[in-house]
């Protein structure tokens, strides 16, 4: 009987331990839970306020519940990434796809993460993935196809852009980057066509403006372009690729002064030839020899391209225009050391028979121009018989002598 009662107080007891077990444990695990959701909240505001490094330290404090080690390793991916800690975001966003594969939060920061450090090849990778788990995702096909382009592999591009823009048509970055492959392609049509749909959808956007500008500029119509353009600078300061389009939009419309005052704000700002050489243009359109002069030499001097003969041939023309002929012979002379176009050769006998009383070098300039092969009709002609005139001139002088 003593035994029978010892055992069952024994049962009771382990009973009973075991429920106060069952109790601490679920008490303790319903108290770390609120003390995880207050945490993530925690959490949660710092990432709103910008905090990341706060946001780090409160995740760093947490007894990680056994269901939360994705969220986890996720925020501190995140937080890691917002922080420019590339490494640490890399390794805690690793280790977040080891649980969940397919987590496209992962995926898409890792593919941003890859294409900030320029490793393109990752970037595809993991942007690629991201858009497996949604092929139908415009944002997706806009991230792949934007790492794509930036690679180089344009008509995967403009495959991935296109999509995206049948998808979500109200995109202006798209619009703009597929408008750009389509006028790389002269297919302006197409372009036109969609950026005119992104302008109704809004006509004042900055983006949209200065792509329709481009468009409209590569076509040669000079007028839309400057008439966008204008929108553009209405809203902000143009930079600086845009004013150079700008000005030379209206150097092609006739319009000098408006080409001048573009202009002149790049010569100190960007000390390249060719805002010189528009300048040079422009002030002698606007009937100014001196400062056309003053901006052919400075192109001269700043000059890296293969123009510089076209510069030295503008810039003798005015010394032409102006009377000074053997400044005019000099330029044009240097004008030939670069390249060898026959109407250099036909100018510079022009010049020399009007300047030189020996005819001996405007007939020798006349003979290699006619050599040269030029098919002009009207210079053939005048060479020529200039030439043919001037020998016997000579002729006739050397009998003459004797």
């Amino acid at each position: 009987m003593k035994t029978s009662l010892y055992i069952a107080l024994r049962m009771k007891d382990r009973i009973f331990s075991i429920w106060l077990l069952l109790f601490v444990l679920i008490t303790g695990n319903v108290f770390a839970q609120q003390n995880n959701d207050g945490a993530w909240q925690k959490i949660q505001n710092a990432f709103s306020e910008g905090d990341y490094q706060l946001a780090i330290h409160l995740a760093g404090e947490m007894e990680i519940a056994p269901g939360d080690s994705l969220k986890y390793f996720r925020t501190l991916s995140s937080a890691y990434y917002r922080m420019g800690n590339y490494r640490e975001a890399k390794q805690y966003g690793l280790a977040a796809l080891d649980i969940a594969p397919d987590e496209r939060t992962v995926l898409n920061q890792l593919g941003a993460l890859y294409e900030a450090e320029q490793n393109l090849p990752k970037a595809i990778k993991y942007y690629g993935l991201l858009l497996r788990t949604d092929t139908l995702n415009a944002y997706y096909l806009r991230q792949y196809g934007f790492v794509h382009l930036k690679a180089g592999f344009k008509q995967d591009a403009f495959r991935y852009l296109a999509q995206a823009y049948r998808l979500n048509p109200g995109d202006v970055v798209v619009v703009s980057a597929l408008s750009d492959l389509l006028m790389e392609s002269e297919n302006y049509n197409q372009a036109d066509s969609i950026l005119q749909i992104a302008f109704y959808g809004d006509s004042t956007n900055v983006k949209v403006l200065l792509a329709i500008a481009r468009s409209k500029y590569q076509q040669k119509e000079y007028a839309e372009a400057v008439r966008n353009l204008e929108k553009v600078n209405r809203q902000i300061d143009i930079p600086e690729y845009y004013i150079k389009m700008l000005g030379y939009a209206y150097l092609q419309i006739d319009s000098a002064d408006h080409a001048i005052h573009w202009l002149e704000r790049l010569v100190h700002s960007e000390q390249k030839e060719f805002v010189h050489y528009y300048l040079a243009i422009a002030y002698g359109k606007k009937g100014d020899p001196d400062a056309s002069l003053f901006h052919y030499r400075k192109a001269i001097d700043k000059s890296v391209s293969e123009n510089i003969d076209r510069y030295y041939a503008e810039a003798a023309k005015l010394h032409e225009s102006k009377g000074d002929y053997p400044k005019a012979i000099e330029y044009y002379r240097k004008a030939l050391d670069y390249k060898k176009l026959p109407r250099y050769y036909y100018e510079l006998g022009i010049l020399s028979d009007t300047w030189f009383r020996d005819k001996n070098m405007a007939l020798t300039y006349f003979k290699k121009y006619l050599k040269s092969g030029d098919v002009n009709p009207a210079f053939r002609a005048y060479a020529e018989r200039r030439a043919r005139d001037l020998q016997e001139h000579l002729h006739f002088t050397d009998e003459a002598s004797n």
